[in-house]
């Protein structure tokens, strides 16, 4: 993510009240974020779609691994039926 995105988004969420920005005083300037009492609200769900999320994603790599070794089965049987006299 591009750091103009990830600023924007941060402002969305900003303006939204999801999360809170404190300026530093640095140089250069710079910001701080923290979450809201309701972005803080919001952490429960957002963590729950996350495991749902990491969940289904092993899920499909279990499914892509399956089929690759029914490929590979495929191709050794095929294989082996060329080479046979």
């Amino acid at each position: 993510m591009s750091a103009k995105v990830l600023s924007g988004r941060l402002k969305d969420m900003e303006d939204k009240g999801i999360v809170i920005r404190a300026v530093m005083a640095t140089s250069p300037p710079s910001a701080e974020y923290s979450l809201s009492p309701l972005g803080q609200e919001l952490l429960p769900a957002i963590n729950e779609i996350a495991r749902i999320g990491h969940r289904l994603q092993l899920q499909q790599n279990e499914e892509k691994a399956e089929n690759t070794e029914n490929t590979d089965m495929v191709f050794d049987v095929a294989a082996s039926h060329l080479s046979s006299p």
